[in-house]
C-alpha cells in the first residue's frame, strides 16, 4: 500500500490542526476584548464565528491581525483587523472571499485542513 503522507507532512497536517482547534476556540470563546470585538466585525459581514473555523491568525503589524476564515457553507475569507487605541474601535481593514483561489493562496494547506474538519462537524 502506496504511504499518503510522509511523517514530516503527517506532523506538519497534525501541528496545522492543534492550531485551528486553538484559533477557533479563542474566535469563539474568548473573553478578551480583542476577540469580542473581532466576533462583532466578523458576524457584521456575515460569518457565524460559532460555525466558522478559524485557520490562521497572525499579529502582522502593530495593532493588526491578519487571518483566514473557513466557514461552514466553505467559503474562504481572508481578512485584516485593524485597531487604534482600543480594540473596542476596531474595524476590518481587508476582507476578501478567497472561495474560488485558495488554492493558489499561500495558505492551502491551512485551508484544506480547516474544509476537511469543517466536513466532519457540518
Amino acid at each position: 500500500m502506496a504511504q499518503l503522507f510522509s511523517l514530516g507532512d503527517l506532523a506538519r497536517v497534525m501541528s496545522q490542526h492543534n492550531d485551528i482547534q486553538t484559533f477557533t476556540s479563542l474566535f469563539r470563546t474568548d473573553t478578551d476584548p480583542f476577540w469580542i470585538r473581532l466576533r462583532e466585525v466578523v458576524r457584521e459581514r456575515g460569518v457565524d464565528p460559532s460555525t466558522s473555523l478559524l485557520v490562521d491568525s497572525v499579529e502582522d503589524d502593530i495593532n493588526f491581525e491578519f487571518g483566514i476564515i473557513v466557514t461552514q457553507d466553505r467559503r474562504v475569507i481572508q481578512f485584516g483587523f485593524r485597531y487604534t487605541d482600543s480594540v473596542a474601535d476596531g474595524k476590518l481593514a481587508e476582507w476578501q472571499d478567497l472561495t474560488e483561489r485558495w488554492a493558489a493562496s499561500p495558505y492551502r494547506s491551512e485551508v484544506s485542513v480547516g474544509l476537511s474538519l469543517i466536513e466532519k462537524v457540518a
